[in-house]
């Protein structure tokens, strides 16, 4: 039942919640807990960064909506299958965003452009490997009926490898940075996308979307670059 399921990811979300404010609140050791006025500063305090991250987020689902919508199911499922298979050009990039968290955070921002740069490269290599037999692997696993999610997953590549910048740029924003500039940076590339959705979705169909999603990715990052040279560096 699709319904059931609708409500058992929503339930997923909100039960923790429904554990943790109450944990937060309690008064165990001294000094320890916090108190409503401290939590509703801290929701104020993070709430303008999770905007940013949800418009991150879109840029990853938002597609997917719309080829279902204008497109239908069958070549939703299909895109889902590229674009998942894209993505995967960002698992050795989540490293360096994980590192760049670290470094950003003990005060050391001197290897900002490196982990972007060794993050566009490893993303690029694991492309390489994708479009060598991405192919063959999809008919293997999915099926023959799945093989233009190949074109798909093509299409998505470069936004893929973008997506893994953009973590590593944002890590670093979100520590030595302000709200304001990854709100930027995020806008202008959702902008895009929503942009090469309507342009390119009525035209390509589910290849557009794909299209869409590296134009505004890539656009996304070239933003995250600018703002991460405009940082001022240590003494």
């Amino acid at each position: 039942n699709e319904d059931t399921i609708r409500w058992a990811i929503v339930f997923s979300y909100l039960a923790p919640i429904a554990i943790f404010i109450p944990y937060m609140m309690r008064s165990e050791a001294p000094n320890s807990p916090v108190r409503l006025r401290e939590l509703v500063g801290l929701l104020h305090t993070g709430i303008p960064w999770q905007i940013s991250r949800f418009m991150q987020i879109l840029m990853q689902k938002i597609d997917v909506i719309v080829v279902l919508a204008f497109v239908g199911s069958t070549a939703a499922g299909i895109y889902s299958v590229g674009l998942s298979l894209a993505m995967l050009c960002t698992i050795i990039a989540a490293q360096y965003s994980n590192n760049a968290l670290h470094q950003a955070f003990s005060g050391n921002s001197t290897r900002r452009e490196m982990d972007s740069l060794y993050a566009a490269l490893s993303g690029l290599i694991l492309g390489v490997g994708l479009v060598a037999v991405g192919s063959p692997a999809i008919t293997l696993l999915f099926g023959p009926e799945f093989s233009h999610a190949y074109l798909i997953m093509i299409a998505c590549l470069p936004g893929a490898i973008a997506y893994g910048v953009i973590q590593v740029q944002t890590n670093y924003i979100r520590i030595l940075g302000s709200w304001q500039s990854l709100a930027v940076t995020s806008s202008i590339g959702l902008s895009v996308m929503l942009l090469g959705l309507i342009l390119f979705v009525a035209r390509l169909g589910a290849v557009g979307a794909g299209l869409a999603f590296s134009a505004g990715a890539v656009t996304s990052a070239i933003c995250g670059a600018f703002v991460l040279r405009s940082i001022p560096r240590p003494q």
